[in-house]
């Protein structure tokens, strides 16, 4: 390529981010960006954060990797509000709340502050790093009719 990686590498390592990749295809859908549905050694079905989940909850860098391959629209429908607001309901049903909100969520129901997640009516809660940053990459459209094959 045209080392598009190697800046991203670049990147979190000059700000010191640990960095977690999602690579885009096709065929992913938007689901899948935030949650995957798997089954484990007993055979239920249960719900695993995507690389992109991990770093929004761990304050790493998500690297959405070829991102003009995902259907149109999926993108956004997925992570807008996360991205936007840095708050997002899961495929789970779970939510990821932004950290200002988080930690008035936890001062009024007197939880400890390192609290990582609660649950109340069903629903669990957990916060947003604040430290969380995206970054995406993507070819450029191909050129139509320019000379090129």
């Amino acid at each position: 390529g045209v080392g598009k990686t190697a800046l991203v590498r670049a990147f979190a390592s000059l700000l010191g981010y640990r960095r977690q990749t999602v690579f885009c295809f096709k065929d992913l859908i938007a689901r899948d960006l935030l949650q995957r549905r798997t089954t484990d050694p007993q055979g239920r079905t249960e719900w695993r954060d995507s690389p992109l989940v991990e770093a929004a909850v761990k304050g790493e860098l998500a690297v959405l990797d070829g991102v003009q391959r995902l259907a149109a629209g999926s993108l956004y429908a997925a992570l807008g509000p996360l991205l936007t607001d840095r708050e997002t309901v899961l495929p789970d049903g779970s939510r990821l709340v932004a950290h200002d909100r988080w930690q008035k969520m936890i001062s009024d129901r007197g939880l400890a502050c390192d609290c990582q997640s609660f649950q109340e009516a069903g629903i669990c809660f957990r916060p947003v790093h604040p430290a969380f940053r995206c970054i995406a990459t993507a070819e450029p459209p191909a050129s139509q009719g320019r000379g090129t094959p």
